[in-house]
């Protein structure tokens, strides 16, 4: 039998996050050699983050963070997103998406990559502190697939929950220039619906839709009224670029929180929408 002792043990446990028996079986492996020991672990280690690796993540959670700045506000969002619903909403998981959100925010990352790379309270970088609760803590594939960032004088937002026993899988950000927090983040809200049916988002504004996408609609549009008479296809076109534009532009939409049904652009009354971003876990 190997010679080693329970020091031995927590000391290996410490450095690889290894569960005891695994421990256990490196040291009666390595005849004793802790370096020897740790090694094997090393190896099995990465062998089961690549196999964790190839496993679907279609579980998570979105979390969000608006602080102060000199411009006023800025608004972080990440997507963080797990195998299974029973990882996503447990204590492990939920600790690990705060510390990636505060080394976000910290690291004013705005890009995923820049995500990875920030440095955490309690692990070098991200990618290293979703490396290491994954493999000793979660045991799942974990992936930190979207990261976002919005400014403007004001950022609102708003996190959705499907299930009151899961973590938010919805959530939107909104920055205007004018207006306040409490429309912009009713402005979220109403984001938060076409996000969780389509899957996407509209334009801001009708001058930020491209210049080919309106020349299509307005093909359809002909194409859809072929044989009618040329002095009214300017008529039908304008209406069916009216229809698009309350789907597709958000400043044209109706207000889905107001029976009203007042446009968006009356509801920010006279505010500029700056920028907006939504994940949706299970999305693009």
């Amino acid at each position: 039998m190997a010679n080693y002792t329970a020091a031995d043990i927590k000391e290996i446990r410490e450095l690889t996050g290894a569960g005891m028996l695994d421990v256990k079986k490196a040291l009666d492996e390595a005849k004793g050699d802790k370096a020897r020991a740790t090694e094997i672990l090393r190896v099995a280690g990465a062998k089961a983050a690549a196999k964790r690796g190839e496993r679907v993540t279609a579980e998570g959670l979105v979390a969000a963070k608006v602080v102060a700045a000199k411009a006023g506000q800025v608004g972080y969002l990440i997507e963080l997103n797990s195998e299974t619903d029973f990882v996503a909403k447990s204590d492990d998981f939920i600790a690990l998406a705060d510390e990636v959100l505060e080394a976000v925010v910290k690291a004013d990352a705005s890009t995923l990559e820049d995500a990875l790379k920030a440095k955490t309270a309690k692990h070098d970088t991200v990618a290293a502190a979703i490396e290491d609760i994954a493999g000793t803590k979660l045991r799942e594939n974990i992936v930190l697939k979207n990261v976002g960032k919005v400014e403007g004088e004001v950022v609102g937002q708003y996190l959705h929950k499907k299930d009151p026993a899961l973590p938010p899988y919805v959530g939107v950000l909104v920055a205007l220039n004018g207006g306040d927090e409490a429309i912009a983040s009713r402005i979220a809200t109403h984001l938060s619906g076409p996000l969780a049916i389509n899957g996407s988002f509209p334009y801001k504004n009708i001058t930020d839709v491209p210049k080919e996408v309106l020349e299509t609609e307005e093909r359809i549009a002909r194409e859809k009224n072929a044989g009618k008479p040329d002095h009214i296809m300017p008529k039908i076109v304008e209406g069916f670029m009216r229809s698009f534009y309350k789907q597709q532009v958000l400043s044209e939409q109706h207000f889905g929180l107001d029976d009203g049904q007042p446009t968006i652009k009356s509801i920010i009354n006279g505010a500029e929408i700056e920028d907006f971003i939504g994940f949706l876990i299970g999305g693009e």
